[in-house]
């Protein structure tokens, strides 16, 4: 498995833990098979999986509602609930679909929500006012949800699945057709959450929202984990700092002037068929990228015939990721080419129309 292993956001204890944990779909699909997984108080981690089931089935582990094949999974900082615990007070779900009664108003579904909970009325009330304005959906407290758009139903579905301040908060497509500043809103909405003591697991299928909401990233290939690290790193790798340069010249001689001295901030090349696809460290500025380039050049005596600035996104990384990290048997390894020295090779390069 790809990844540092545990406590990778500095985070404190765990309120989820997963040990070869197993789960079969049907005769012919494996949702989990023997995935680790540590979830900490105080965590965001996005989710990202090769299939639509394995991120759904875990959720359901979760949450009780289906039971493992093998393995174990535990809640409640390892000894299960406590006491005073029901799964309606230490988890909070937010599903893609959301069904709401369109005849409630929306101080009518909060407060539904957290009587749920077991709060009493001076709880729900102080809780109500704090969600709201946070998410600053106070406006659609006196309108019947029937007749608020999606994305205020998204938005009056999450306050009322973190009412209760669970230890445990599981969001499916949590920004789903939401604009800017509505996304601006879930995010810090999220963000404080998470610094009151919240742990939080997000799920999409689309990488943009998991790289705006999350600080973890937790990727799924073929029902095991085979990356589970820090958003950043991802980052690092995902072609922000990505020069295309075409040369006339000796090749073998521009690729030692890239491997020498001159070549400080290079962490991979590689020849992709008419230009050498070139990644630099994310700290680096263009003007300095340039430089490298135009040094390697010169050193080299090759002719410089076009550079260009490549824009990949995040979740080319992943698929990168996908592709190149086979599953290999369970292990808390790390890739070892982002914790040593860089080797100079990129993964598969991506296909263009």
């Amino acid at each position: 498995m790809f990844g540092y292993g545990e406590g990778l956001s500095g985070a404190e204890s765990p309120v989820l833990e997963a040990a070869k944990l197993t789960k079969v779909v049907d005769s012919e699909r494996v949702a989990l098979s023997s995935v680790d997984l540590v979830v900490r108080s105080g965590e965001i981690k996005g989710l990202i999986a090769s299939n639509s089931f394995t991120v759904k089935t875990l959720f359901e582990l979760i949450l009780g509602l289906k039971s493992p094949d093998a393995g174990m999974i535990v809640s409640g900082g390892g000894a299960g609930l406590k006491a005073e615990q029901s799964p309606q007070t230490q988890f909070g779900f937010l599903p893609e679909e959301i069904h709401i009664p369109d005849r409630m108003s929306g101080l009518e579904y909060l407060r539904l929500m957290a009587n749920l909970s077991g709060m009493n009325r001076g709880e729900a009330l102080s809780q109500i006012a704090s969600v709201t304005e946070r998410l600053g959906i106070g406006a659609t407290l006196g309108l019947k949800c029937g007749s608020l758009h999606i994305p205020e139903r998204r938005l009056l579905a999450l306050a009322g699945a973190t009412i209760h301040s669970p230890e445990l908060l599981l969001l499916s497509e949590p920004i789903k057709e939401m604009d800017v500043f509505a996304e601006g809103r879930v995010k810090d909405f999220l963000k404080s959450t998470a610094d009151a003591g919240s742990a939080i697991l997000i799920t999409s299928r689309e990488m943009g929202a998991i790289e705006k909401l999350a600080q973890d990233l937790v990727v799924f290939s073929e029902s095991q984990v085979v990356y589970d690290g820090p958003m950043s790193l991802v980052r690092r790798f995902s072609g922000r700092n990505v020069l295309a340069v075409e040369i006339d010249g000796l090749h073998s001689h521009f690729e030692s002037a890239l491997e020498g001295p001159v070549a400080d901030g290079i962490l991979a090349f590689q020849f992709d068929g008419d230009r050498y696809v070139i990644r630099f460290d994310e700290a680096m500025f263009l003007t300095e990228m340039l430089r490298v380039i135009l040094e390697a050049a010169e050193e080299s005596g090759v002719i410089l015939c076009g550079v260009s600035l490549q824009t990949e996104d995040l979740g080319e990384t992943v698929r990168n990721i996908l592709i190149n990290a086979p599953v290999r048997e369970r292990s808390q390894s790390s890739l070892p080419e982002l914790r040593g020295e860089p080797k100079k090779e990129l993964p598969a390069a991506k296909d263009t129309d």
